[in-house]
């Protein structure tokens, strides 16, 4: 079942990352086209709508990197939790954690994207984060109280993902120890759990021998 789930999330990941454009307001949004975005909404665009990949324009400037497309798109009422309608059902802010975006990730925290909003499948944008050994995206979610208690659906959290990684197609660090981002967290709260157990057997195996987070 472990192996089955790794692979459903590795299939998962790889269908994020191939996303492109494929609306005036998706091409506009993540090109950084803001005068050419402000046109389209004094036209009408509403910017919640949803391009035929199930993404917004908010999606995509988060994507992007956009920083001045952000905060353009949610003063025009972007709402920035609001989820892609493709196969992740994932915010804006786990797009910006995913395609490694801290500039995103801070403007839409300022918006308000709340820190703590995650998938169906429980995963939160510091999980993510985590798993990536993204510390410094990580630093920035714990900055704006994103909980690194919470747990996914399969009992899994941030710190665990940190200590075994996650296997996406473009950063793939399954079975390696982000020992920063484990500092990082521990440092924001020395009491985690440790749920070592709900690990993959050789993930168990090859954190106890690296000593990841000791």
């Amino acid at each position: 079942m472990r192996r089955l789930a790794l692979l459903i999330l590795y299939i998962t990941f790889s269908l994020a990352c191939h996303y492109g454009p494929n609306s005036p307001a998706a091409a506009a949004a993540s090109g950084g086209d803001v005068a050419g975005m402000k046109r389209m909404l004094d036209a009408g665009l509403d910017p919640n709508a949803h391009d035929s990949a199930g993404y917004t324009p908010l999606i995509a400037a988060a994507r992007a990197g956009n920083v001045e497309m952000i905060r353009l798109l949610t003063i025009r009422g972007a709402n920035p939790n609001l989820s892609d309608t493709a196969v992740n059902s994932w915010t804006p802010l786990l797009h910006a954690v995913h395609k490694s975006q801290p500039a995103s990730v801070t403007a839409l925290l300022n918006a308000g994207a709340n820190p703590n909003e995650a998938d169906p499948h429980g995963t939160t944008p510091l999980m993510l984060a985590a798993g990536y050994g993204d510390t410094d995206i990580v630093k920035i979610l714990l900055a704006h109280k994103a909980n690194p208690r919470l747990a996914a659906s399969d009992g899994i959290t941030a710190l665990d993902l940190a200590r075994s990684g996650v296997p996406d197609i473009d950063r793939f660090t399954v079975f390696h120890c982000q020992q920063d981002t484990v500092n990082a967290l521990l440092a924001a709260d020395p009491k985690l759990p440790d749920h070592t157990d709900k690990l993959p057997g050789i993930a168990r195996m090859l954190m106890r021998t690296k000593r990841c987070g000791a």
